[in-house]
């Protein structure tokens, strides 16, 4: 058995009954019903009831069934709606289901094996729809993930030529036997470097553009951490110190494979 939320927006009350007595007769449903007289708090119990189906009345107090139809269907809202009329017209259900009406019933016409046939079309519809909608968004999202990954590739891909000439000259600076304060900086700009090309190297490889091997070695996060550090101590203004006493040598390797 189904679990069934039907709103019916109606101001006939014996047709309202009508249509409920029919509902409770068709077995297959666990049926909720709610019935609205006025199409303003039709509208608004469309939110607070959350209803699976709405059945609605095609005259109602002024108010035609097309005009709710293109307000319900203006906000978003595809859930099945049927059309009820007192009489059948061809032309009010080809408008209907034209405004976007999921079904159109007469109401002297109406039946348990008639709203249950139009209830399991309708949902069934809907259902697919909504299958279709996800996947289309779906797609859209992994189209808009790969444009960021192929930009973000491409970002990547200059900042590890730029990486590449700084840890050049850092390393080819050491040649020179520089003073031991000189090697400690130029030291630490070559760490830094390092650990800065293999995060790009991580993006390069994520947007498929690395032609390297398609496995990383581990990564020394303790080092990564303490370079950047001193280097940051180094930018910071007198008497700005930095705690590095959370950083420890333990387990700070991080595997890439």
């Amino acid at each position: 058995m189904q679990e069934l939320s039907v709103l019916v927006i109606d101001d006939d009350d014996v047709d309202v009954e009508k249509l409920h007595r029919n509902l409770l007769q068709c077995e297959e449903f666990a049926l909720s019903f709610e019935a609205i007289s006025d199409w303003r708090d039709g509208m608004r119990a469309i939110e607070t009831f959350a209803p699976d189906v709405i059945f609605l009345d095609f005259f109602l107090g002024g108010q035609t069934g097309v005009d709710i139809l293109k307000e319900i269907r203006a906000g978003g809202d595809q859930r099945p709606v049927i059309v009820l009329t007192g009489q059948g017209d061809e032309e009010t259900a080809t408008s209907s289901i034209r405004l976007g009406a999921s079904d159109y019933l007469v109401k002297n016409t109406l039946s348990p094996k008639v709203l249950f046939e139009s209830i399991d079309t309708t949902r069934r519809e809907y259902a697919r729809r909504m299958q279709d909608l996800f996947a289309e968004q779906e797609f859209r999202t992994i189209r808009h993930l790969e444009a960021i990954g192929n930009l973000a590739g491409g970002v990547a891909h200059d900042f590890n030529n730029y990486l590449a000439g700084i840890l050049v000259s850092a390393e080819l600076a050491l040649t020179y036997e520089p003073c031991p304060k000189v090697r400690r900086e130029l030291e630490r700009i070559a760490g830094i470097s390092t650990s800065a090309a293999q995060v790009v190297r991580r993006l390069l490889l994520f947007n498929k553009q690395y032609a390297g091997t398609d496995q990383l070695g581990d990564v020394n996060v303790y080092e990564a951490v303490r370079n950047t550090l001193s280097m940051l101590q180094h930018s910071c203004p007198p008497g700005v110190k930095i705690d590095r006493s959370a950083v420890s040598e333990k387990s700070h390797m991080v595997s890439g494979s």
